[in-house]
């Protein structure tokens, strides 16, 4: 049976073959089959239609009152209803018309589910997406905030990354260390051997530099052959002790082209609380000057900025 709103459009077959081909043709709210058919039973015949994929509501008309009948129509053949021989017209129109009610429900369902299947489709492919976006964001994000010569962070990434680590510094009474590397020898080396052979020891002391700090330090070029880097949780102490090791290393490496000892390091070192500074560009400017009087008074060394710490009361 079509239903065709408050009226059914009912179509009849006269075997099951028929039936089977019917149902393969057309969408039927309901499929009304007596139980003893020349070839087949009825709960055979809605087996084979619930095989086929038919949506119909199957109500089975039988003269069969026992149990095992009523359980292999339920299991075998999905029937909703058994209408009883000898049957009554308005029983047999009641038990239709719900079942017709069950398929316009089981069918709204459908789309409904199908409706949201399509919507979670769509916000699958939307989040993948926005995914793709974000990833690719982060890739530039990245890039933008790395040297390309030498691996490090750039000097923006480090500014900023100098700002948020001084101002958690100051509220939580941390110490803050910061140091300035200026290469020594290094002018020499690209005037001997050119800017590509430069380039090359940059990385080199880059190398260095990166393979003796933590990974919550922040490690930048500060411009041209100066680094910079950003120290947490670490005093004067600390960072002067780093900054030695720094020498050592780098004066025993080999960085091509130069030979041993002829690329070394001046460092200035300004770290909280012994160097109070109020503002990133105080504190660099300590760390600077330290780093100018290592230069100016022999290099291959490390130089710490002077205490100005406020006296206590």
């Amino acid at each position: 049976m079509r239903s065709l709103s408050a009226v059914a459009e009912v179509d009849v077959a006269n075997s099951p073959e028929e039936a089977r081909a019917l149902c393969l043709r057309h969408t039927y709210s309901v499929v009304l089959t007596d139980y003893n058919m020349p070839t087949s039973t009825g709960v055979e015949l809605l087996e084979s239609l619930a095989a086929l994929g038919c949506r119909a509501v199957p109500l089975l008309v039988t003269g069969q009152t026992d149990i095992e009948t009523a359980i292999s129509a339920v299991n075998r053949g999905h029937v909703y209803g058994l209408v009883h021989k000898p049957w009554r017209a308005p029983d047999l129109a009641m038990m239709v018309k719900r079942a017709c009610e069950r398929f316009e429900l089981s069918d709204q369902l459908r789309k409904k589910v199908a409706e949201l299947e399509a919507a979670n489709h769509s916000l699958r492919m939307r989040n993948e997406a926005l995914e793709s976006a974000q990833a690719s964001i982060r890739q530039l994000t990245e890039v933008a905030a790395t040297d390309d010569k030498t691996g490090a962070r750039t000097h923006r990434f480090f500014a900023e990354r100098l700002e948020e680590e001084l101002a958690r510094a100051r509220r939580y009474a941390r110490p803050l260390g910061l140091m300035l590397l200026d290469l020594d020898g290094f002018k020499a080396v690209n005037d001997t051997h050119g800017h590509v052979a430069g380039d090359g020891v940059l990385r080199g002391v880059a190398d260095v530099v990166r393979g003796s700090i933590r990974v919550m330090d922040v490690f930048a070029r500060y411009g041209g052959d100066e680094f910079a880097v950003i120290l947490p949780d670490t005093g004067t102490e600390g960072a002067a002790c780093l900054a030695g090791r720094l020498c050592d290393r780098v004066r025993e490496s080999r960085l091509d082209p130069a030979d041993k000892g002829t690329i070394t390091l001046s460092l200035g070192i300004a770290a909280l609380p012994d160097a109070n500074a109020e503002s990133a560009t105080e504190f660099l400017d300590k760390a600077d000057r330290a780093l100018y009087r290592a230069k100016t008074t022999g290099k291959d060394r490390v130089v710490i900025a002077e205490s100005s710490t406020p006296p206590g009361p």
